[in-house]
C-alpha cells in the first residue's frame, strides 16, 4: 500500500503480514482527498480506528498541520508507529494506543477541536454509539466548531442522515465504499471548503 498524493506520494505504508485489516484503499483515499482539496492545508486532523494511518498519513501528505491516530490493536499499533518514523512525521504524527472510547476521553480535555475527523471503523460497528460518545461535548469538543467528521461504509449500509447533533451533508460513493460527510447541525460552514460540487 502507498501514499497516493502530497509530498509523500508514492512512499510504501506497512502493513501486518496475514493480519485480518481493511485499510482504506488507494483510490478511495485519492477521491477523499480531491474532495477536501485545499481545505487539509494546515487542519488539525483525527483518524479514528486508524489501523496502520492511511487516512491520517494522507492527510498529512497533503499538508495537514497534525493528525492524531487512535489504534488500539497493539500489532497493528506497531506498524502505525513504524510508517509514522519512516515517512518522517512523527513530530507531526500523534498516537493514542487505546480504544475510541477511551480516547474521547482524553480528546474532551483538550483546548482545541479537529477540523476534520476521519473514521474507517470495521463495517460491523454501528456508528451512533461512539459517533455520539465523540461529539456529546458540542462543537468546539474533539471536532470543532466548522469541523466536519468523514465516515467510511460499505454502500450495503446505511448511514443514518442525522447522529446527535451532526447532519450529514454530502455522500460520494467510490465502487464498494461510500464516504458521509457530517457536520454539526444547522451550520453549514463545512460544505463551502470543499471541492467539487455538493
Amino acid at each position: 500500500m502507498r501514499v497516493v498524493s502530497g509530498e509523500l506520494r508514492g512512499r510504501t505504508l506497512r502493513t501486518p503480514p496475514g493480519r485480518q485489516i481493511r485499510p482504506t484503499q488507494g483510490h478511495v483515499r485519492q477521491v477523499l482527498f480531491d474532495i477536501l482539496g485545499s481545505a487539509i492545508t494546515g487542519a488539525r486532523v483525527l483518524d479514528f480506528f486508524a489501523g496502520v494511518g492511511a487516512l491520517g498519513i494522507e492527510a498529512l501528505s497533503r499538508g495537514a498541520a497534525d493528525a492524531c491516530f487512535v489504534e488500539r490493536d497493539p500489532i497493528v499499533l506497531r506498524y502505525l508507529r513504524e510508517n509514522l518514523e519512516e515517512l518522517g512525521l512523527a513530530e507531526r504524527g500523534r498516537v493514542l494506543g487505546v480504544s475510541v472510547e477511551v480516547a474521547c476521553r482524553i480528546l474532551e480535555s483538550e483546548p482545541e477541536g479537529f477540523r476534520w475527523i476521519v473514521a474507517d471503523p470495521p463495517y460491523h460497528l454501528e456508528p451512533e454509539g461512539w459517533v455520539r460518545r465523540a461529539t456529546r461535548g458540542g462543537p468546539g469538543v474533539i471536532l470543532a466548531p466548522e469541523g466536519t467528521l468523514i465516515l467510511e461504509t460499505s454502500r450495503r449500509q446505511a448511514a443514518a442522515e442525522a447522529i446527535g447533533r451532526l447532519r450529514r451533508f454530502r455522500s460520494h460513493t467510490v465502487g464498494e465504499t461510500v464516504l458521509d460527510f457530517y457536520g454539526w447541525e444547522g451550520t453549514d460552514g463545512t460544505k463551502g471548503n470543499l471541492s467539487g460540487d455538493l
